[in-house]
């Protein structure tokens, strides 16, 4: 496993343990979104990444139509019994982001290292050099606006995802009306 995976299971394990049911459910939505938004935005930009072989992509797209199959699952149980204002909503997607951004800068660096089996300086320069050339599109990697939709009082997972479904199909539909 990479190194900080086991610190964010332990934290995980920990508030299953001391947080009360509500608060589990809230976080536990919130992660569901969270997984809803990385999901439709992979699917929305799953052009750009190049992956070998082709069964790795097939498998990511798998996965995030899953993701967003059982978007609003946890977040109709949370709701059913218990509600949370804007303030701790917003608490818990920043919690999580912080906690995806961290994994990320430990582990990538870490599974590219093992994978490729270079040094740690070319590990970075391949990286860097990686981030520089896909610079264009970080901006449609996780759109914020979408992440923190979720505090909004009359969210809910199956309306944000059709409407940003539409939104999507909409400017694709207008975009190829504009190809020559």
């Amino acid at each position: 496993f990479p190194p900080a995976l086991r610190p964010l299971v332990a934290i995980i394990r920990r508030a299953s343990r001391s947080l009360p049911v509500g608060t589990q459910l809230m976080v536990a939505a919130s992660l569901e979104h969270f997984s809803a938004v990385i999901s439709t935005t992979y699917l929305k930009n799953e052009k750009h990444w190049k992956f070998t072989p082709d069964r790795a992509r097939d498998m990511f797209a798998k996965h995030a139509r899953e993701e967003l199959a059982h978007r609003a699952f946890v977040f109709d149980l949370w709701k059913s019994k218990y509600s949370s204002g804007p303030i701790r909503k917003a608490l818990a997607m920043t919690g999580i982001l912080c906690g995806a951004i961290a994994y990320l800068l430990v582990a990538v660096p870490w599974i590219h290292w093992h994978k490729t089996e270079e040094g740690m300086i070319r590990t970075s320069f391949a990286l860097f050099r990686f981030g520089l050339k896909n610079m264009t599109h970080v901006s449609g990697y996780l759109p914020l606006r979408y992440l923190f939709s979720i505090v909004r009082e009359d969210f809910h997972p199956e309306q944000w995802a059709t409407a940003r479904e539409a939104v999507d199909s909409t400017a694709a539909c207008a975009a190829r009306s504009e190809d020559p």
